[in-house]
């Protein structure tokens, strides 16, 4: 068959056909009363302009559907995923995505099916917001889209394949967005030849070329306008991705190095914070990137006025011995403010400037509150004025980096603890906080919180195992290496040794 040839003829023919011409003359009967309009009728009266046809009852049943889908979304959210239901940034990137893709379908979806965005919106989805949630929107869009005719039901199949590789594929390690590129193109490609193939619609090699050229590259450019969009969906919605999170927790990060660098105490104890609030995180299922890049971060304000902080007086003087309760309340209450200001200035996403004043929340500074009390009276003293302004922990996150730090500070302070020791210790802490309402915003049940509990007790045991105890001479020296004392058969060997080998000085080793 020769196909251009066949193309000509037929265009030749289409041009040769002449328009069908009927006189309607005035006065006319076109349809008696109570007769059936047929399609030819119909096509008159619309030519005279008489009537048109009604369209009303088709974009009533889309209007239910779209409600319908919505609604059932609604629920899904509300029911499974209530940070995201309450939250007007992820739902305004969710109806964002969604309708940036049916439009594009609805321009593009007859002439280019290929490069609807759909699997691009599934990968987005996937990423700010994980499976269940790109599943529970993708499915009802891509119904709605085939619905509407937007695009033929060939590619529909293709990008439902596509999609369905978009999301299962995703990993939040960078070097896998390649994989998952190709998993999108091959996926739209694989579901177009296979319509293809049972329809017999390929009938030559080169026909199977092109379409599966097409197909594929229609699954990789989705994929890169979606992995392209990321930064401006960032910033747009306050969102964060995983990927912005590996960049955040890099100890290269300019914030970070200065942290270590002015107040070098607060950088060792928010690197254990985050060691406790990943552990914890992970024991009830919450985000650990979230959780460790908020705990670096929830004390960055230290570092403007470091020697108000004890961990990085270093045995200096602590200068709130010399002053009242009232100008070390201002002082430690600005390292709230000094690190939001910081975080704006380094330009961190909301989500972990967040964590800078809820790692606090409301609780009493009850140092300088007592301290007051001893002074003026306990009956004179107003405890609201020695708390956090707040507000407290809204996430599951924020609250595990805030019993983590109050205790890394605890466990900190106790000089050479027990197991028992520190596990009644936590118990005390935690049960405080959720007794004082710090958690109640946070979504953090009771039953979560002892497994938080369990995750920080693990990790300390972990970092605080007991260590093996040395022998050592007055001079802090081993005079014989300990593997050649075992090889020595007599005295008189060990003797030798003594003399010839040279001591090793165990606090290098």
């Amino acid at each position: 068959i020769d196909h251009k040839s066949t193309q000509s003829k037929a265009e030749e023919v289409v041009k040769s056909i002449k328009p069908i011409m009927r006189n309607v003359a005035e006065g006319e009967l076109l349809v008696p009363r109570g007769a059936m309009i047929t399609r030819d009728k119909l096509d008159i009266l619309q030519a005279l302009g008489i009537t048109h046809v009604n369209r009303w009852p088709f974009i009533f049943s889309i209007g239910i559907s779209l409600i319908a889908a919505l609604t059932l979304v609604a629920l899904f959210l509300y029911t499974y995923e209530p940070e995201h239901f309450f939250s007007i940034s992820s739902i305004g990137l969710m109806f964002t995505v969604a309708v940036v893709a049916c439009t594009m379908a609805s321009i593009i979806g007859k002439t280019y099916p290929q490069f609807v965005p759909i699997p691009a919106a599934a990968l987005i989805l996937t990423i700010f917001f994980g499976p269940r949630v790109a599943i529970v929107w993708t499915v009802p869009m891509i119904m709605l889209i085939a619905v509407d005719r937007l695009v033929d039901l060939r590619n529909i199949f293709a990008h439902c394949l596509a999609s369905a590789a978009a999301i299962w594929t995703y990993s939040r390690q960078r070097h896998a967005v390649i994989s998952t590129e190709l998993a999108v193109g091959g996926g739209q490609l694989a579901g177009d030849l296979s319509v293809s193939a049972f329809n017999m619609s390929i009938t030559s090699w080169s026909m199977l070329g092109r379409q599966a050229g097409i197909d594929f590259l229609g699954g990789i450019s989705s994929s890169i306008l979606a992995i392209g969009s990321l930064p401006y969906l960032e910033n747009i919605f306050g969102l964060i991705t995983p990927y912005r999170l590996a960049e955040l927790t890099d100890a290269n990060q300019p914030l970070l190095r200065r942290l270590e660098e002015n107040a070098p105490g607060t950088y060792q104890h928010s690197l254990a914070v985050a060691n406790l609030a990943e552990a914890g995180a992970k024991a009830i299922s919450a985000d650990p990137n979230m959780v460790r890049a908020g705990a670096l971060y929830h004390d960055i304000g230290k570092m403007v006025r470091p020697k108000f902080f004890i961990e990085n007086q270093l045995g200096a003087t602590n200068p709130h011995d010399s002053m009242t309760p009232e100008e070390s309340r201002a002082r430690v209450l600005a390292h709230v403010t000094d690190g939001i200001a910081l975080a704006q200035k380094y330009a961190l996403p909301k989500a972990i400037q967040d964590f800078i004043p809820m790692h606090q929340g409301t609780t009493l500074m009850a140092y300088f509150y007592h301290k007051a009390c001893l002074r003026d009276g306990a009956d004179k003293v107003d405890a609201d004025f020695y708390r956090y302004p707040g507000p407290k922990p809204d996430t599951k996150e924020t609250a595990i980096v805030m019993l983590a730090d109050v205790s890394e500070a605890v466990t900190h302070s106790m000089q050479n603890p027990t197991n028992e020791e520190v596990e009644i210790a936590l118990d005390k802490v935690f049960q405080n906080r959720w007794d004082d309402g710090q958690l109640a915003d946070s979504n953090l049940t009771y039953e979560e919180m002892q497994k938080v509990r369990a995750g920080f007790c693990r990790v300390w045991r972990t970092l605080h195992h007991e260590r093996l105890k040395y022998p050592a001479t007055t001079t802090g020296k081993m005079p014989i290496a300990p593997d050649l004392v075992s090889d020595a058969g007599s005295g008189d060997a060990q003797k030798n040794l003594a003399t010839e080998v040279p001591p090793i000085d165990c606090c290098s080793s």
